[in-house]
């Protein structure tokens, strides 16, 4: 078992010591518990468990694709958007706060335009949204690029639901470029 020390253990019954003996164990027991876990050893080390392809992406296409799922969460359950910001890292929140806001303020307009290129909603999950998200890049945000609009968009998109959803969304947001003007009448 452990054992404090011995000038520690004989001076614990003193005023002076009671509580500087605990706080000398509690930090004493935590450090060694952590130079003995395996886990922060260099010759065991692995990396993170929550590491995936995906985090293999740059920051533009992984805050496209938290903006993607509150965006498909918040159709779906019509729930406030601003509660599924949690789950987005602080460095990335205000960014896909931007991106959400923007798609959510103007989804009439935005779904004015996706019907001014398609005929029917599509089925598969995500391509709404991405739609709607891509759109919204390319024609209420000046600061975004337009290629960085759509690359990132149909990136994400390709990350979330598969490849197969991807050529729609980048064949409308293309042709959304190139045909501003079938949306201005």
């Amino acid at each position: 078992g452990f054992r404090f020390p011995a000038v520690v253990r004989t001076r614990s019954n003193h005023p002076f010591f009671r509580g500087r003996v605990q706080t000398f164990f509690l930090f004493s027991f935590f450090f060694r518990l952590r130079m003995t876990d395996n886990r922060f050893s260099a010759s065991t080390f692995h990396p993170a468990p929550y590491s995936s392809p995906a985090d293999k992406a740059d920051d533009g296409t992984l805050s496209r694709m938290d903006a993607l799922r509150i965006l498909e969460e918040w159709m779906n359950t019509e729930a406030f958007p601003d509660r599924m910001f949690g789950r987005v890292p602080p460095f990335r929140r205000g960014f896909v706060m931007d991106l959400v806001y923007t798609t959510v303020r103007n989804i009439r307009l935005l779904s004015f335009v996706k019907d001014a290129f398609l005929k029917a909603d599509p089925e598969r999950p995500y391509v709404r949204a991405a739609l709607f998200l891509g759109a919204a890049q390319l024609l209420l945000m000046d600061d975004i690029a337009d290629y960085a609009g759509v690359s990132s968009t149909v990136e994400a998109l390709k990350r979330l639901a598969g490849a197969s959803c991807t050529g729609l969304v980048n064949a409308v947001l293309r042709n959304l470029l190139r045909n501003p003007e079938k949306v201005a009448r």
